[in-house]
């Protein structure tokens, strides 16, 4: 492997593994994004579910082994207060390790419940939007202590409005969360740590109805769904796999030029 690639591990659950698949018989919701990404010179590697990647010795375990497994919102703190520099080194040889970190939560995360109460706690496996926020609002302080790494957030797909889960109103929160996480939170973070080291890749806007849409506001959109599954289809997939390749390439771009 080219000592010049970017090594990018990606942290996720079901719909994840789809999106890095190639379409076959076995992926037939491929998105081909590990394939594309080394293409354009990435080093791929990637954790979730029984993956057990390391932690600091003896830290609190809190429920969560092996870690791979646990990709819910109120999970992220734990990874990156616990788990960072195994997440870095995780794959990789010779020397190297993750200069970008992706994460992300699955579809279920996407059904928030309720506003909640701010602050919000960090901990609470409620989903509330206020939760949501207090989690995001730590792991600010986790990577403005991080310059040597990229973290970026993706958002949660959306739920499949014909399936189960999906409630207009949680929907509308799950939209207000992501704007917020890639708006007012995002220009947070780098104002506040001088640092370009956090992009946000908006995966629940490209595949979801606007939230004006009349019958299905903020639902997976129709062209990306089979069935009452939440998962995105191949197409879905693709898309996302042609907007997160420029994206990206920005975004250390911009990260090592900070």
């Amino acid at each position: 492997m080219a000592e010049d690639r970017a090594h990018l591990v990606f942290l996720h659950h079901s719909c994840g593994s789809n999106w890095l698949a190639d379409r076959s018989s076995e992926k037939p919701n491929g998105g081909g994004l590990r394939s594309t990404l080394e293409a354009n010179g990435f080093a791929v590697h990637d954790a979730n579910y029984t993956d057990d990647v390391p932690g600091i010795e003896g830290h609190p375990d809190e429920g969560r082994h092996p870690i791979g497994d646990h990709t819910n919102v109120n999970d992220w703190t734990h990874w990156f207060t616990y788990h960072l520099d195994g997440v870095r080194a995780w794959q990789c040889e010779d020397g190297h390790v993750n200069e970008i970190i992706m994460f992300k939560t699955c579809f279920p995360g996407s059904n928030i419940t309720a506003a909640g109460e701010a602050p919000g706690d960090p901990k609470d496996r409620e989903k509330t939007l206020a939760n949501y926020k207090a989690v995001y609002n730590e792991l600010a302080g986790i990577f403005a202590k991080e310059p040597q790494t990229l973290f970026v957030p993706v958002t949660a797909p959306p739920l499949n409005p014909t399936g189960k889960g999906y409630v207009r109103e949680n929907a509308a929160r799950a939209r207000a969360f992501n704007n917020w996480l890639a708006g007012d939170w995002l220009q947070g973070c780098r104002s506040s740590s001088g640092l370009n080291n956090v992009a946000v890749f908006d995966f629940f806007d490209v595949l979801t109805n606007p939230d004006d849409h009349p019958d299905e506001p903020n639902g997976l959109q129709a062209d990306f769904r089979k069935d009452e599954n939440s998962h995105p289809t191949d197409a879905g997939n693709r898309i996302a796999t042609e907007k997160f390749i420029p994206f990206v390439k920005a975004a250390l771009a911009a990260f090592k030029a900070k």
